[in-house]
């Protein structure tokens, strides 16, 4: 049986079909953050740099192109400024902007059921002046998937209990442990003997638990982190 898909784009659009798989893969768990990239760091004294990326606001997709924006620094101390994605469905032309402010802003309208007007903010990033720092705003992310290897050595063999580390996990954050791509069958019959269950978490951390036996070979998995 084929099946034939379509996909209509508007004009402006930096849709392309490629754009619409990729999307359409991380709908199911959308949540308003940061999709895919979208990396700050620091350009200069007063500068970042923004990487292309997508996020998703209220619902609404935009895709962010690189770019360098400046800010001023204050005649003495520090300050704190924020890398902001401001979408506005009321503007046709620019519907989505990025830019930096001094403070989070609180003019959030709450309309966005597709009444082609409506006003939401997402914070991609803290700046501390003196010296130039950034706090990327990581815990929103949806949908990152990254290439990890569960090790035999640091397994807590009497616990049944393994730690993964990372700064993409909350106290509520969700995430799926897939097989990695190319993994091998003993590695493969390895992971599905441990029967891995979740087993609790905390910022910065997730503890699994092998229901089954514990795995004495190194394992590769995909981590998604769905957000939250």
């Amino acid at each position: 049986m084929a099946v034939a898909s379509t996909l209509l784009t508007f004009p402006g659009s930096h849709f392309t079909p490629q754009d619409f798989s990729i999307m359409l893969e991380r709908v199911s768990t959308i949540k308003t953050g940061i999709l895919h990239g979208c990396k700050v760091t620091v350009a200069g004294t007063n500068s970042v740099n923004v990487a292309e990326g997508w996020v998703a606001v209220r619902g609404r997709l935009a895709k962010i192109e690189t770019g360098t924006l400046s800010f001023a620094l204050p005649s003495s101390g520090s300050a704190t400024y924020y890398v902001l994605v401001r979408v506005d469905l009321a503007n046709a032309d620019s519907p989505s902007t990025v830019y930096i402010a001094n403070a989070l802003p609180t003019d959030e309208s709450e309309d966005f059921n597709f009444n082609q007007y409506g006003i939401a903010y997402l914070n991609l990033a803290t700046i501390t002046t003196d010296p130039i720092s950034i706090t990327q705003v990581l815990n929103p992310e949806v949908g990152t998937e990254v290439s990890y290897t569960i090790l035999a050595s640091r397994w807590n063999t009497s616990a049944k209990t393994y730690t993964i580390a990372s700064e993409l996990i909350t106290s509520t954050s969700d995430q799926e442990i897939l097989p990695a791509i190319g993994i091998t069958d003993a590695q493969l019959k390895a992971y599905q003997k441990a029967n891995l269950q979740d087993a609790g978490q905390i910022a910065g951390a997730l503890t699994i638990k092998a229901y089954g036996t514990v795995p004495t070979i190194d394992i590769p998995v995909r981590i998604k982190y769905r957000g939250g």
